[in-house]
C-alpha cells in the first residue's frame, strides 16, 4: 500500500482503480491470483462529485468511465495533447466543453472527436475559434 503522505493526494484516486484491474497482470493477461493470493477487485471510488461508487472489477471501471463527464473530459485532453501535441488549453479554456459537448452530441463518436480535432489544431494556438453548429445533414462537395 502506499502510505507516505506526499504520495496519497494522487494515490487516494488512483488506487481504487487500479485495485479493480488486478485481475490483468503487468502485461494484461487474465488472472484470478497474484503471488499465490486470490486477487481482490473489490474497491471503493469517490467521483470529483463526490459520490462513492463501488467498483467489483474491469467492467464496473468501463462502466464508469464511459457514463463520467471527467473521464471523457480527460479523454478529451489526452487525445487533443496526443493528436495536436499541443496543451488543449493553449486553444482557450471553453474548448474543452465545445469538444465534451460535440462528442456527446455525435453519439460518442471517437471518429467525429478526431474531425473537431483536427478542426481546431488547424488554427494557431491563442486565435479564437468559433465552430458554428454543425448542419443536420452534411453537404459533400466534389471538386472538379
Amino acid at each position: 500500500m502506499t502510505r507516505s503522505q506526499a504520495c496519497m493526494g494522487c494515490h487516494q484516486t488512483i488506487n481504487p482503480l487500479g485495485f479493480s484491474l488486478e485481475n490483468f497482470d503487468g502485461v494484461g493477461r487474465w488472472r484470478t491470483q497474484d503471488r499465490n493470493k486470490p486477487v481482490d477487485t473489490k474497491s471503493d471510488f469517490q467521483t470529483e462529485e463526490g459520490d462513492t461508487i463501488h467498483l467489483k472489477g474491469a467492467r464496473d471501471v468501463a462502466d464508469f468511465a464511459a457514463h463520467s463527464r471527467t473521464a471523457h473530459r480527460v479523454f478529451i485532453h489526452q487525445l487533443f495533447h496526443h493528436v495536436a501535441k499541443q496543451p488543449l488549453e493553449a486553444y482557450g479554456i471553453h474548448q474543452v466543453e465545445h469538444l465534451r459537448s460535440q462528442f456527446e452530441k455525435s453519439g460518442y463518436n471517437v471518429r467525429e472527436l478526431l474531425v473537431q480535432v483536427a478542426l481546431l489544431s488547424s488554427h494557431p494556438p491563442g486565435e479564437d475559434v468559433t465552430f458554428k453548429n454543425e448542419p443536420e445533414e452534411k453537404k459533400v462537395v466534389k471538386s472538379e
